[in-house]
């Protein structure tokens, strides 16, 4: 089609990412760094915080990596997208300066979430489709009112991180409903600001920026940004996304009834609807990135996070290709044992409370368990926790799950993808890449750049080289047996805790 490239930025959990993308989808090159949190000492234990600064010197010099390594010159870059995290805020005072920047996981606000979960707690949700209040905005909000006052008087205009990353780039300030939804101060019906939620908890409505459209232009690379970059000034900048939603958009994931899982760090799952459903106080419902169109998600917790733990402890080191090879060697239902670790069916209510992990080798081959048992045990416990979310979106939703579509590092394992479409018993689109988040920020660069018309055709075109799986008869007859016997243990173990707690 042409030579052009595109360019997009990733803020992620553990780390940044800068990646090059031909406008057929293709990676052309990704430079990527891990990076960490801070315990702010007047927030401790439980605040978070992270250098603005520093992380956005960190994904300049990832973009001149990637340049380079993909070997071509900055005028050749059409145009650049991002995505980040959810959940997380940079909050600038009026000349732009950040005098807040903080991941999902700062909790400082514990007991001011308390106190919001006590009186606003249900109007919270039915307005913004998410809960609980201690993972968002309204509680870091409060506890700056309470314990910083100064500093937030200061306060201006209040980002999230992808939405920080346009302003980095551009010097423009706003926001989008995928984003934006992730604050629990957006209302998912109107796709706008809530003018009530504002009032009732006292906070000043020009804090919060325009709302845009993901794929439409929304400023240049300033000469600053291109200097820093090592791109050209005046290079358009694209309205991006939050991650899992620019995920879908990677996966081609655009329709209603479609699911994407985007099995990474964490795991969530979104089922596309097309109009803002109550996600029943039992899941959360938010805006895709696509206008007129909807999410209801479940999450399974931290997937790759316990498989990355899993390796530390069996092997000393994070090899997952060790583990997916012991995996390998044992058949469907991991001679009789049940693991537990990490991912769960989602509890909305307690989303980020409780996503621990539990390692218990369960059955009447106890005795017989073994390494490889342990490790297909664990990827199948990710896959049933899977199967577990799907299953009660659909209920919620009363929608089949027309199509399912999966990104994410686990779909480097074709053990694991396998399993994913025997356990749920239906074919399974795997993206050819697993970083399905940056593809969706270079769908939404391609648009903005003018070569496909909008979002929809853009995803279709740029994820056609995606494979699909189909299930395995014998392997999903012997799932479903294991299935049922995986929940039951669990719910006993919930009933346990309960008793115990």
């Amino acid at each position: 089609m042409t030579d052009a490239a595109l360019l997009t930025l990733d803020a992620g959990t553990s780390g940044g990412r800068a990646a090059i993308f031909d406008v057929m989808g293709r990676q052309l090159a990704v430079a990527a760094a891990a990076w960490d949190y801070e315990t702010p000492p007047d927030a401790a234990p439980w605040g978070r915080a992270f250098d603005a600064g520093r992380f956005w010197g960190i994904l300049t010099a990832l973009t001149r990596q990637a340049l380079a390594q993909a070997n071509i010159p900055a005028d050749a870059v059409a145009a650049v997208s991002v995505t980040s995290q959810r959940g997380g805020l940079v909050i600038l005072d009026a000349t732009g300066a950040p005098l807040y920047a903080g991941p999902i996981q700062d909790l400082r606000g514990v007991f001011q979430a308390a106190a919001l979960e006590e009186t606003w707690g249900e109007r919270l949700y039915a307005i913004s489709g998410h809960r609980p209040a201690l993972i968002f905005a309204p509680a870091r909000l409060r506890w700056f009112a309470e314990q910083q006052p100064e500093l937030f008087r200061r306060f201006h205009t209040l980002l999230t991180i992808s939405d920080w990353l346009t302003f980095c780039l551009s010097g423009v300030r706003g926001t989008e409903p995928s984003a934006a939804a992730d604050t629990q101060l957006f209302d998912i019906r109107e796709a706008a600001w809530s003018a009530e939620l504002m009032n009732s908890l006292a906070l000043p409505q020009a804090l919060f920026p325009p709302v845009r459209v993901t794929g439409v232009i929304v400023g240049e690379v300033t000469a600053t940004a291109a200097a820093q970059m090592g791109l050209r000034p005046g290079t358009p900048v694209v309205m991006g996304g939050a991650d899992t939603q620019m995920g879908l958009l990677g996966l081609g994931v655009t329709a209603p009834g479609q699911v994407g899982i985007l099995a990474g760090w964490s795991m969530p799952l979104q089922q596309v609807i097309a109009a803002p459903l109550s996600g029943q106080g039992r899941l959360w419902v938010g805006g895709h990135v696509l206008p007129g169109r909807w999410v209801l998600e479940g999450n399974a917790g931290p997937a790759g996070r316990a498989v990355a733990w899993l390796a530390e402890v069996m092997f000393g080191r994070h090899d997952f290709a060790a583990l997916e090879g012991l995996a390998a060697s044992v058949g469907p239902g991991a001679g009789g044992a049940l693991a537990f670790l990490g991912p769960q069916p989602m509890n909305a209510a307690e989303m980020g409370l409780a996503w621990g992990g539990l390692l218990m080798p369960l059955g009447a081959d106890f005795i017989g368990v073994e390494r490889p048992h342990l490790a297909r045990a664990a990827l199948e416990n990710i896959a049933f926790a899977a199967r577990a979310n799907l299953d009660l979106i659909v209920e919620v939703s009363r929608a089949p799950a027309t199509q399912v579509a999966v990104g994410g590092g686990l779909t480097r394992s074709r053990v694991w993808t396998q399993m994913l479409a025997d356990v749920l018993g239906q074919p399974v689109r795997v993206s050819a890449l697993p970083d399905a988040s940056s593809r969706g920020a270079a769908v939404s660069a391609a648009v903005g750049a003018g070569f496909y018309p909008d979002l929809t055709a853009a995803a279709a075109a740029m994820s056609r080289e995606d494979m699909s799986i189909d299930p395995t008869r014998v392997a999903v007859a012997e799932y479903l047996d294991q299935y049922e016997r995986w929940q039951q243990a669990r719910e006993q173990l919930e009933t346990m805790s309960r008793i115990i707690g």
